[in-house]
């Protein structure tokens, strides 16, 4: 199942160049198979090159930092931030998010857990 979305959670469109976001995954997507958040430019639809060469967060990006309840917080903006273990680097300008779940457990498939709202960042 996927989950693809043009605006925040409050209805504005996604836009690198102004503002930066936050999708906290509480918890994160249950599978058996395989998880992961993929950025794409929506002028070009394609993958955005950055410095990192990070395209999406996944279950297997190493590295990343869970929160002491279990859930993943997702920082998504143009800058660098200052601890880069869960940033997924923003194209300046409009982008859209798809969360792909592979081998979903029933929860997914009946709507039960969903992505948390994307959400602009302080």
């Amino acid at each position: 199942m996927f989950f693809v979305t043009h605006h925040s959670g409050s209805g504005e469109s996604l836009d690198g160049a102004t503002a930066s976001y936050t999708v906290r995954l509480h918890p994160p997507p249950p599978v058996d198979g395989h998880w992961s958040l993929t950025i794409y430019p929506t002028s070009t639809g394609l993958l955005y090159p950055n410095e990192i060469d990070r395209y999406a967060v996944a279950a297997t990006t190493p590295g990343l930092k869970y929160g002491s309840d279990g859930s993943l917080t997702i920082l998504i903006q143009h800058e660098r931030p200052p601890d880069a273990a869960n940033w997924l680097p923003a194209p300046l300008g409009r982008f859209y998010l798809d969360l792909r779940t592979w081998e979903p457990r029933a929860e997914v498939r009946r709507i039960d857990w969903q992505p948390g709202p994307v959400t602009r960042a302080p």
